[in-house]
């Protein structure tokens, strides 16, 4: 098994539309290594028990609005786990982001000394809530959603504070003060 990010084409296309002749290259580029890699489980005979799959994580828009999370983590100060450079602070974390395609990510907090606890929004310490407030601030950013004590989800963005809970009904959308 073999897993491989080839990030050429993802990263151009969140700068510059897919049709534009420098994402059309790249495209070829990786074309052509896609075939070479075929031409040599042919070659070794492993081709008809292989199997190869090209996925993509979005539909290829440009992106006008990025925030790169975990440069956002560093800058203030925060220890950050993030994929490319998985073994940096991966033994001594404060956070660790995970990016899923464009439009969202996980942000774990630590609490205490441990990875094990899940966090509420009450248990976040005053410099993790400001943290937050300041992401939740940014332009980039439409909304945060954090667990809540039993079980509802506090939502929180630029405009305000909200508590979404399941009730006997339905959903319930409270808004709250910070």
């Amino acid at each position: 098994f073999v897993f491989g990010a080839f990030m050429a084409v993802d990263e151009l296309s969140h700068h510059i539309d897919s049709p534009d002749d420098r994402v059309l290259r790249v495209y070829k580029r990786f074309d052509a290594f896609v075939g070479r890699i075929c031409e040599g489980l042919e070659r070794s005979g492993e081709l008809d028990r292989s199997i190869v799959g090209v996925i993509s994580d979005h539909g290829m828009t440009p992106v006008d609005r990025h925030l790169e999370l975990t440069t956002f983590c560093e800058e203030r100060g925060l220890k950050t786990f993030a994929y490319p450079r998985i073994y940096r602070h991966w033994r001594n974390a404060e956070c660790a982001v995970m990016v899923s395609g464009n439009a969202m990510a996980h942000l774990y907090l630590r609490r205490s000394e441990t990875w094990g606890l899940a966090h509420s929004h009450d248990d976040l310490s005053t410099a993790q809530r400001e943290f937050l407030g300041s992401l939740a601030e940014r332009e980039e950013v439409d909304f945060l959603a954090l667990r809540e004590t039993g079980g509802a989800v506090r939502v929180l963005n630029r405009t305000g504070h909200a508590i979404v809970r399941r009730n006997g009904t339905g959903i319930s959308y409270t808004p709250v003060d910070a």
